[in-house]
């Protein structure tokens, strides 16, 4: 069919307005484009901040009522960063203003960096969180803590450690302090747990503080057991009044130290980590939800001890399992309790094989202690499992009693890994008896009971002339010179032997004159 001529003018027609219909619309998704990557690469970009001291060394410790100057990057570029602060108390500053110096926002430089914005400390002491973000990028966070980090330590007063000789002396530090020069004066007590209550033995002068460390020690530690130390904080130059306490808690041993061969823990939550290890993580002892929704986690701790190192040990007197915890949640008590040396699958168990799967489950001779929420040194009696074990290996659980339930609780300790410095170390302490020495014993029944030999008085008619008749054996005996009194002997040195009579004995043989004489008796016991 012919088509008109203004039929043809008309498909033309269309067909231009559809030609730059399209176009318009091509363009108008590359703007709509454009625009979406420039948005999506503004919400991809990966704010950070973070704190530093008012030097510029970045930290995330600070003093008591210390200025922490905040810092930023990655924000997009010429825009003002809205700065949350949340502190211990749950309490939310909001900049600006209020405990931040600046009566504005920060603004981003042209790299979409600021710096050096300014939150002023009360004294609030425990984990602040910071939160920021430009309205498109973030929210960025960081945390920081104003604390006093308070410790027992070395005499270096710098080595953290938590367990002392007994007769010795145990150090404390407390840094990170607000000192003198703004109004803060500190000292310390020293209590001995050892018979249960603390007792207090010893309180320091007042100190100032003004190098921002206090320092002191105490000895004679008489008694072995639980020790605890506290830093008292004052507002009066003389250390009176009201004050803000810290509590570090330390243990003091009387036996011999081992360490563990191994130590590690296992986890369950539902059917997840139940074959995972967790070695050189530190030991954890746990049974909560994180939510109320969600599943339960159960953690388990696992040490073992070689008890062969117990070298000149007859039997265990007693035996205690020494611990330094560093973070959890409030009391509660934690179960101690022997276990076997072997995987619930066959071959023993080490820190880096064993899994919640396979970690042996058959929990025996078990003791307790109550753990606070102070951190420092826990104490378990584990005499009766260390005594069913010696001399062969001593394998240790520890877990919540029923950690199968929502407990709500978490208990974490330093594992022998943590520092290398054997101050936070786990350790086992034995008390143990000393094999008898034979020449020890003084009379014949202590002698025969320690399965020595007792010799007797006399071999014949020669008397014992040793140091002691209790000997190792038959062999140690030793005899010399006769005695009349007690061995039957004719004659000895106190008591002269008549010559031998050999005058009888005159007389001629053959031709011959004998004249014989009689012979000195020399006491030969013969």
């Amino acid at each position: 069919m012919k088509k008109k001529p203004n039929e043809e003018k008309s498909i033309e027609s269309n067909v231009g307005i559809t030609y730059r219909a399209l176009s318009q619309f091509f363009a108008l998704v590359a703007v709509i484009f454009m625009i979406t990557a420039s948005v999506s690469y503004a919400v991809m970009a990966n704010p950070l901040i973070w704190t530093t001291d008012a030097e510029g060394t970045n930290t995330t410790d600070f003093a008591q009522e210390e200025d922490v100057y905040i810092q930023g990057s990655g924000f997009a570029s010429g825009t003002d960063v809205n700065i949350n602060v949340t502190r211990p108390t749950t309490d939310i500053d909001s900049a600006p203003g209020g405990r931040f110096l600046d009566g504005s926002l920060p603004t981003t430089d042209e790299t979409g960096s600021f710096s050096d914005y300014v939150y002023q400390l009360n004294g609030d002491e425990g984990l602040y969180t910071i939160d920021a973000s430009d309205g498109i990028n973030g929210p960025a966070q960081t945390t920081f803590t104003d604390r006093v980090n308070f410790f027992t330590t070395d005499s270096d007063y710098s080595t953290k450690k938590y367990i002392f000789p007994q007769a010795g002396t145990a150090y404390a530090s407390a840094t990170l302090i607000r000192y003198s020069s703004k109004g803060k004066y500190y000292l310390f007590e020293w209590y001995d747990s050892t018979s249960g209550s603390p007792v207090l033995v010893s309180t320091s002068s007042c100190m100032s503080g003004s190098s921002g460390q206090v320092t002191h020690s105490y000895s004679p530690l008489t008694n072995a057991g639980a020790w605890g130390v506290r830093l008292r904080k004052y507002s009066s130059s003389a250390c009176s009044g009201s004050s803000t306490d810290y509590t570090r808690l330390f243990n003091v041993y009387e036996g011999q130290l081992i360490s563990p061969t191994d130590d590690t823990y296992v986890i369950k939550q539902g059917y997840s980590y139940v074959n995972t290890n967790y070695n050189n993580k530190d030991l954890y002892v746990k049974a909560k939800k994180q939510y109320s929704w969600s599943t339960l986690e159960t953690r388990r701790t696992y040490l073992k001890f070689d008890l062969t190192e117990l070298t000149d040990c007859s039997e265990i007197i007693s035996a205690k399992l020494h611990l330094d915890r560093f973070t959890g949640d409030s009391t509660h008590t934690i179960y101690s309790y022997r276990v076997s040396n072997d995987k619930t699958t066959g071959g023993a168990w080490t820190e880096t094989n064993l899994v919640w799967s396979n970690a042996p489950t058959d929990f025996s001779d078990s003791s307790s202690t109550s753990v606070d929420n102070i951190n420092g040194g826990y104490i378990w009696d584990v005499t009766t499992a260390a005594q069913n074990a010696f001399p062969s290996d001593l394998s240790l659980a520890l877990k919540f009693l029923n950690d199968d339930t929502n407990i709500g609780k978490n208990h974490d300790f330093y594992d022998r890994e943590r520092t290398g410095t054997g101050g936070e170390d786990p350790y086992l302490e034995v008390v143990c008896a000393i094999p008898a020495v034979c020449g020890d014993h003084a009379t014949q029944t202590d002698c025969e009971d320690a399965q020595c030999y007792w010799c007797p008085n006399c071999s014949g008619y020669y008397i014992f002339n040793g140091a002691n008749q209790c000997v190792n054996s038959a062999q140690d005996c030793s005899y010399n010179g006769c005695d009349v009194s007690t061995c039957g002997a004719q004659c000895d040195a106190q008591n002269l032997c008549l010559d031998t009579e050999c005058d009888q004995l005159d007389g001629c043989q053959g031709n011959d004159w004998y004249d014989y004489q009689d012979v000195p008796n020399a006491c030969l016991g013969d």
